[in-house]
């Protein structure tokens, strides 16, 4: 669903932006170019409602995105469920058990 969110979210802000300059081309080819104020305040009014018509599923696919996101995959390990081991030889510690020490290849006692 998270991607087809962001997909949707994509198309939607898409037509969005095509229909409001659309309506803006249509202003501004009825007028020649030479609005009056009302006309300018119906422009600026139309514009609002096409954010307003915009913002609202676009709100709610980014809250569908974000609530359906895969969790995160990363744990954190605690020092207690690794164990370590100190190296006889060189004095290092090493995570697990070996027979050897990885560090510097001393035979361990275990």
């Amino acid at each position: 669903m998270n991607k087809l969110a962001k997909i949707g979210i994509a198309v939607w802000t898409i037509l969005c932006f095509l229909g409001a300059c659309s309506g803006m081309i249509s202003v501004a080819d009825k007028t020649n170019g030479h609005m009056s104020d009302a006309e300018a305040a119906g422009a600026g009014i139309g514009l609002f409602v096409w954010l307003l018509i915009w913002f609202f599923p676009t709100a709610g696919l980014g809250i569908i995105a974000l609530a359906t996101r895969p969790k995160s995959q990363a744990v954190a390990l605690s020092p207690k469920s690794e164990v370590t081991t100190l190296c006889s030889d060189c004095g290092k510690y090493f995570a697990g058990t070996a027979r050897f020490c990885p560090l510097c290849g001393k035979a361990q006692t275990i």
